[in-house]
């Protein structure tokens, strides 16, 4: 399975409900993913970091207690990819556009979260990675 490393607090604003007005199903990168990976689950992974913890969000942070670090945190389907530029051309326009987490160059839809039981700590990388489910964690999980 396909992994992306993602700075806390945004792997927790991917956990959370869309009836939540934190969640957060843009992605955004300056480089497209593997053509090969879109449509496919994809792991999200909490990355070890805490700068990003220190900038400024819309939101109140989250309690730290809250976070996880240095662990796959849920999965989600990699829908779609689209430049900032073609988002109000896109099938994504009605929402994406106006959805506080997008900023782009390259918006990574994603949809279909799953939220893993508990956090399975993984190194993390950059760019996509492989990651590979631990023994236990069924296709309906993840």
């Amino acid at each position: 399975m396909y992994a992306i490393t993602i700075q806390q607090p945004y792997a927790y604003y991917i956990t959370l409900p869309v009836e939540d007005p934190r969640h957060k199903r843009v992605e955004n990168r300056t480089w497209a993913p593997h053509p090969a990976a879109i449509g496919r689950r994809l792991a999200i992974h909490a990355g070890k970091g805490r700068d990003w913890l220190r900038r400024p969000v819309p939101f109140p942070h989250p309690s730290i207690r809250d976070l996880a670090f240095g662990a796959v945190v849920a999965t989600c389907r990699l829908a779609a990819c689209v430049h900032i530029d073609d988002l109000r051309f896109s099938d994504y326009s009605d929402w994406a556009v106006r959805h506080p987490h997008t900023h782009g160059p390259f918006c990574w839809i994603l949809e279909n979260v799953r939220v893993l039981p508990e956090p399975c700590p993984a190194g993390g990388s950059q760019g996509l990675w492989r990651w590979q489910p631990p023994a236990g964690l069924d296709e309906e999980t993840l």
